[in-house]
């Protein structure tokens, strides 16, 4: 036999049965075998962390995803969303300032689930990116200020 391993990503949350059959080199088939998960796969401890899950990996028109794609393109306002696990207190929303010289707070979320209405213009219509994205951070804090972090780059139109 020749063992054969696979991958796959899930674009959205839920639960999922995952179904494998074999064949082997006379074409007889094996019954099907199958595997019932739950995305995200919830972790036992209580570690603290946090993901951008909207916007990523899509062009996005007044908050609606049209088109995934690898990276992040905006189009109009749009509700950032985050998930968060562990103990968390606090969720800041950060953006690099206009003169590119450090990041700033635009928001602060402390009760979930952790959001922020984006919806006014970042740049003043300013080139700011030359074209790389507008980087886009958020921290999250647990009761005893431990930190978790994650960011995209996007284009925002």
């Amino acid at each position: 036999g020749h063992e054969v391993s696979s991958s796959h990503t899930w674009d959205s949350d839920g639960d999922y049965t995952i179904t494998v059959k074999a064949t082997d080199e006379n074409g007889a088939e094996s019954e099907p075998a199958t595997l019932k998960v739950t995305m995200p796969l919830v972790k036992p401890t209580n570690e603290l962390s946090v993901k951008i899950i909207k916007p990523r990996n899509g062009i996005y028109f007044h908050g609606i995803k049209i088109l995934p794609i690898l990276g992040q393109i905006v189009i109009g306002d749009i509700t950032v969303e985050v998930r968060a696990s562990g103990d968390v207190q606090r969720v800041e929303f950060l953006l690099q300032m206009t003169c590119g010289c450090g990041r700033e707070i635009v928001h602060v979320d402390t009760s979930a689930p952790f959001t922020w209405d984006w919806n006014q213009d970042y740049d003043d219509d300013e080139l700011i990116d030359e074209g790389r994205g507008v980087p886009l951070m958020v921290r999250a804090y647990d009761s005893e200020w431990n930190e978790a972090k994650d960011n995209i780059r996007l284009i925002k139109l």
